[in-house]
């Protein structure tokens, strides 16, 4: 096997790794035009993390323009405008309590079947997740019911896996010069 040959299988199985790679941490920035802006306000950070089935959220968001009512994992969805039915209730779940503009959501929960005969499998609810196919938002009366801030939860990559990925472009780099040179 030539040093080019061997470079390129590095470097494809390094890239490769970081595309298969299952993420453990997500966020969500929660902002107001993610939710369709106008007279909307507020902001909001969440993290999440999974742990086989297990999903541990903390969050915190404030300056809403009305007393938050409601907050919710929404998916399987793209982004704003697409929307999504709710997947877990932060109220029903115990891991909040909503009054004021501003508020917190903590706390720890299973990942269950959802749907008609549990259709959306937990294997599919991480595939989605892991794709970026979930969202938070959070609701607030008098005028926003349907939501006022909402933020999709995006993919923390592991620093192993960028490290890897970077190796394996480093040493393909690496010796496709010493191949040119």
């Amino acid at each position: 096997m030539t040093k080019k040959t061997l470079s390129c299988l590095l470097a494809v199985f390094a890239c490769g790794a970081t595309a298969q790679a299952q993420f453990t941490e997500f966020t969500a920035t929660l902002t107001p035009e993610q939710d369709g802006g106008g007279a909307r306000t507020g902001t909001g950070l969440f993290t999440l993390s999974l742990s086989g089935t297990t999903v541990t959220i903390s969050g915190e968001y404030s300056g809403l323009s009305g007393n938050a009512n409601a907050g919710h994992i929404h998916g399987p969805s793209g982004l704003f405008p697409e929307t999504a039915g709710v997947l877990y209730n932060f109220a029903t779940l115990g891991l909040a309590t909503f009054s004021g503009p501003s508020g917190t959501v903590s706390g720890t929960f299973e990942l269950v079947p959802k749907g008609t005969g549990g259709a959306y499998t937990v294997e599919q609810q991480i595939v989605d997740l892991n794709n970026g196919r979930w969202y938070v938002n959070i609701h607030s009366l008098p005028n926003f019911g349907g939501g006022e801030i909402r933020g999709q939860l995006t993919a923390v990559p592991e620093p192993g896996a960028m490290a890897l990925g970077a190796l394996g472009m480093g040493l393909g780099l690496m010796l496709w010069r010493r191949r040119s040179d």
